[in-house]
């Protein structure tokens, strides 16, 4: 059986996002807010919300459309022009 995943610093298992720098999983800024903490410590942008697999963009703050590896880290791919 999957271990179940919990927040890493209150123990939830609801409303959990996983830091894609890293891999650090937090609870959302609806609950304890401890994903957006990591962030603004660590300055790591972009977290996976895992109920929907929706990708979250602090520094926009707003859901990312697409992600790509590039030679300098992850970035966002933008939706060309009529999409």
């Amino acid at each position: 059986p999957e271990a179940e995943v919990h927040c890493h610093q209150c123990g939830s298992s609801a409303n959990l996002w996983v830091c894609l720098i890293c891999g650090y999983v937090g609870c959302g800024r609806y609950a304890q807010r401890h994903a957006v903490e990591h962030w603004k410590e660590s300055d790591h942008c972009y977290s996976l919300e895992l109920g929907t697999q929706r990708v979250w963009d602090y520094v926009r703050d707003g859901f990312v459309h697409r992600l790509i590896q590039s030679k300098t880290g992850l970035v966002e791919l933008s939706p060309g022009p009529g999409r």
